[in-house]
């Protein structure tokens, strides 16, 4: 009777020792046999159902901008057709006319502010597009997020503090040559 209360005592200290190397978790995974689940935190019902709103509305803009910017890309590309056809029927009118002989006019396609908006356009609208397919965070007023904060430091010193790190730490005392 004697020897079963030293090892339950001896068991008891091993699990305190545990408690304060590896975190509670560790020494209930022994104690009660039963491996500890960490599910990390989860926002508060409010929160999804606002954030439910604040996607529609994100997504909305971007869908709104992207058709905007394509209209404006499109005005533009249309312009530069233009003025190249302009351009390609004022050189052909000079050379078929033979007035200037050998020597062509060039006449400017689009200035390079024109250009330059098209690529910028071209990048905005790849950028909307790559917006698009991303997760929309979460928006949290000042509260809530100090409490997810919190809650997600809280759930990450439990993981580090895992049984993971303890069989690490345990594989290496019983590895390491002596």
């Amino acid at each position: 009777m004697q020897c079963r209360q030293e090892i339950g005592d001896m068991c008891d200290m091993s699990a305190t020792y545990l408690a304060k190397k590896f975190g509670e978790d560790v020494a209930n995974e022994l104690k009660n046999r039963v491996k500890v689940v960490l599910t990390p935190p989860e926002y508060s019902h409010a929160t999804k159902a606002r954030h439910v709103g604040y996607e529609k509305l994100i997504r909305t803009q971007q869908s709104t901008l992207l058709i905007a910017m394509q209209v404006q890309l499109k005005a533009l590309q249309d312009a530069e057709k233009a003025a190249i056809a302009a351009a390609a029927a004022v050189t052909a009118s000079i050379a078929g006319s033979g007035g200037v002989s050998g020597l062509l006019r060039t006449v400017p396609v689009l200035d390079d502010e024109a250009l330059l908006k098209i690529s910028r356009l071209k990048n905005e609208i790849a950028e909307i597009e790559y917006e698009r397919l991303q997760e929309v965070p979460h928006k949290l007023t000042g509260e809530e997020g100090s409490l997810y904060s919190n809650d997600m430091k809280t759930h990450s010193v439990r993981v580090e503090a895992s049984w993971a790190s303890f069989c690490s730490y345990h594989w290496a005392v019983y590895t390491t040559p002596a």
